[in-house]
């Protein structure tokens, strides 16, 4: 059976409604869980397995960032940054449940009965066992957190597919949508995403979705004017993203072609045949 697609959060109405929903439930370990995933862009097993240690320093303050946190899946390792936005979750997290990181330093964020047996009962196992009892007791959490999660996005009534997966997702699309002239954007992406290509990225965090959807709903328009008998416009002229250097040269190419009183329309085609060559994709 062919694994469904889920896709980000394509509202922020749907991302507020999901806070707002465990908020209401007092749910805060799924709160939490829901937050990071979106703040740290990780997968829900990564998320669930955050200790105490990797958000603070052993003198009680919050850490700026994860360093060299591995990935369970893919074994990679990465630098995660903690955003004063994922500080002020954790603050919230621990006013609500009144937990003190600091007793618990080496253990789970998210605990679990089966987690604390595990944990207490260390010893008993070697290294590999332990791994693989604990990596089960994620799995587990993992699902009780996707039955939380559905609800939620039935009670916030969308209609598009989510999953967990989708605050993940999300960090990325929304990242790119937050910053559309960084012409890095996708590079900073992959490589916080761990892809091996920006097209693997695009798709991944939907654009590649969001710009097919959109070619349809445009043709749509363009057949809903041919219906009307009104003679269809153009909505947008193409846009062309520039390095700063490049943009620089095509404007000193202007200024000097005014000077030089260079035929204007030839000047264009010129100015216009450069920035189609320097053109970032």
């Amino acid at each position: 059976m062919a694994k469904k697609e889920v896709y980000p959060f394509w509202n922020v109405e749907d991302i507020k409604g999901m806070m707002d929903c465990f908020l209401m439930k007092e749910q805060w370990n799924h709160y939490l869980t829901f937050m990071l995933g979106l703040l740290l862009g990780r997968r829900i097993g990564d998320t669930l397995s955050f200790k105490w240690k990797d958000i603070f320093n052993k003198n009680g303050t919050i850490k700026d960032e994860i360093k060299s946190f591995e990935e369970q899946k893919t074994g990679k390792n990465t630098d995660l940054c903690i955003s004063p936005a994922a500080e002020k979750a954790v603050n919230f997290y621990i006013q609500k449940t009144g937990i003190n990181p600091m007793d618990n330093y080496y253990k789970d964020i998210f605990p679990t009965e089966r987690k604390d047996v595990l944990y207490s009962n260390k010893d008993d196992y070697t290294p590999e066992e332990y791994e693989e009892q604990y990596w089960e007791a994620i799995k587990n959490q993992s699902a009780t957190y996707r039955k939380a999660f559905v609800v939620a996005a039935e009670l916030c009534d969308i209609k598009y597919p989510v999953s967990t997966h989708s605050t993940r997702k999300t960090f990325g699309y929304w990242s790119k949508m937050i910053h559309p002239y960084d012409i890095e954007s996708l590079d900073i992406l992959q490589d916080i995403f761990a892809h091996s290509s920006q097209k693997t990225t695009r798709k991944y965090i939907g654009l590649t979705k969001g710009k097919k959807n959109k070619y349809f709903y445009d043709f749509g328009d363009f057949i809903e004017s041919v219906s009307a008998g009104e003679k269809y416009i153009v909505k947008n002229s193409p846009v062309i993203t520039l390095k700063s250097d490049d943009l620089r040269v095509l404007f000193e190419m202007a200024y000097s072609g005014g000077f030089d009183k260079e035929d204007k329309y030839d000047l264009l085609n010129r100015i216009y045949s450069l920035a189609e060559e320097s053109m970032v994709i």
